[in-house]
């Protein structure tokens, strides 16, 4: 361990790493090389820069995040209907994957259903009590 105390970079560094040039395609970097960073470099081999996973990532979720609702928004939603047995609502969670529904009456939406209130109400039965909805804060 005292050794270590008189090592340098250049005895434990990796020499001539897997650069990319500055237009490279994030697609390409991200499905080509496995990496923590990456040196960007011009032609002669000059550091430009450095492009690491966490950067290709937030500018994903960046651009993600700057989308509209609308563009991510799926018309097929499975609903549910206010008299809906919940026996029937956690089968369709197991079966769909889905953690939560739209309770609807008609296309007007009454409520949400989510696991958790399933849950809920399986505490209540187990208790001998009758679930009670909660109300979403509204702001």
């Amino acid at each position: 361990m005292q050794a270590f105390l008189s090592y340098r970079v250049a005895e434990a560094m990796t020499a001539r790493p897997i650069t990319v040039g500055r237009a490279a395609p994030l697609a390409e970097i991200f499905e080509t090389h496995d990496f923590n960073s990456l040196a960007v470099v011009d032609r002669k081999g000059r550091l430009l820069g450095v492009v690491s996973k966490v950067d290709v990532l937030k500018a994903v979720y960046e651009a993600v995040l700057a989308r509209p609702a609308s563009d991510v928004t799926r018309s097929e939603a499975l609903t549910l209907t206010p008299s809906m047995p919940l026996a029937r609502v956690l089968r369709l969670m197991i079966h769909t994957g889905h953690r939560s529904f739209s309770v609807v009456d008609g296309d007007r939406l009454l409520g949400m259903i989510a696991r958790e209130d399933v849950l809920r109400a399986l505490r209540c039965a187990a208790a001998a009590e009758r679930p009670l909805g909660k109300r979403a804060l509204t702001g």
